[in-house]
């Protein structure tokens, strides 16, 4: 991961009046730093620490915290530790202002870490969820969530079928 190449952050080295968390988009690149695509889950507008209900919605690459404003990172999840400091920073400090930088920030590696460890990552981030969201919240979610990646397939296999099984 680096800084996206027209990124602007460096304009925020000269600013005294920072807010406590800066964040943006990400690019995803392969390993010679080639565009891929722009990752999939897209920044909202204004971002709290109850918006990681929907999941992750700005890679931590993208996400800057002062740091005299950011909480330490733990360390008891291997591939996950990303979800959980980035919502313990924004609990922390959802009385000072987050800015969204509408920018493209980070360019990231499209086989990271966590992709390559998918299953043990996601179960970490499920009992992160769980932790600060509620279990039963967080099973519905995660129905949702395997619906809507579900629901395109459907639609690709039921655009293949012959006119007459559709209703």
């Amino acid at each position: 991961e680096e800084l996206h190449r027209d990124s602007q952050l460096r304009d925020f080295e000269t600013t005294t009046d920072l807010p406590a968390i800066v964040y943006g988009e990400t690019d995803i690149v392969d390993d010679a730093g080639n565009f891929i695509a722009h990752r999939r889950l897209k920044v909202l507008k204004k971002l709290n620490w109850r918006s990681f209900k929907q999941g992750m919605l700005v890679s931590h690459q993208a996400f800057f915290v002062l740091r005299k404003k950011a909480v330490q990172y733990d360390l008891k999840y291997k591939y996950s530790s990303d979800v959980d400091w980035c919502i313990r920073c924004m609990k922390a400090n959802q009385h000072l202002p987050f800015l969204n930088t509408h920018l493209i920030l980070i360019d990231y590696l499209s086989e990271g870490m966590t992709t390559q460890n998918r299953a043990a990552s996601l179960r970490e981030r499920f009992h992160i969820m769980c932790h600060y969201y509620g279990t039963s919240g967080t099973i519905v979610r995660h129905l949702w969530f395997a619906m809507r990646s579900f629901l395109p397939s459907l639609g690709r296999f039921l655009g293949r079928l012959p006119g007459r099984f559709l209703c």
